[in-house]
């Protein structure tokens, strides 16, 4: 009911932050959480701030998926940055993207979070703090 949005209390905070907040959510928005390392202790902050039955949404692009590195670190392979180890996308990207490849290198390495994980993963991490996943799109 968006007809009194009075009713409702919105908070802007990153997601390592959450246990700052004194009340209970229903509904959790993460946007960019795959930059966060740390997704244990993010889904125990979130896990702290929800009740039962509540809905957490992430709008994230693991790295495993297509557009995971925000497509800077890809390459002309379909799902290379995935594909190849660390030493053949090195070699790969030095042979046939001569004009970037410090670049993606770096953004390989490190604009994106360590370790990196599956969807498969993240959907297990919330599943062992008792959610369920209801889309994934």
């Amino acid at each position: 009911n968006f007809k009194n949005l009075e009713k409702y209390k919105f908070e802007k905070l990153g997601a390592q932050n959450l246990k700052k907040l004194s009340k209970t959510f229903d509904i959790v928005y993460c946007k960019g959480i795959e930059h966060i390392h740390n997704w244990k202790l993010v889904l125990k902050n979130i896990n702290l701030i929800t009740r039962k039955g509540s809905y957490v949404y992430l709008k994230i692009r693991p790295f495993h998926s297509y557009l995971g590195p925000h497509r800077f670190a890809t390459t002309s392979i379909p799902w290379g940055h995935v594909l190849l180890s660390a030493k053949e996308y090195k070699r790969y990207i030095y042979q046939f993207h001569k004009e970037r490849c410090k670049k993606m290198l770096l953004s390989y390495r490190e604009t994106l979070s360590m370790p990196r994980y599956s969807t498969d993963e993240l959907i297990r991490f919330f599943e062992n703090y008792n959610f369920n996943l209801i889309l994934i799109i």
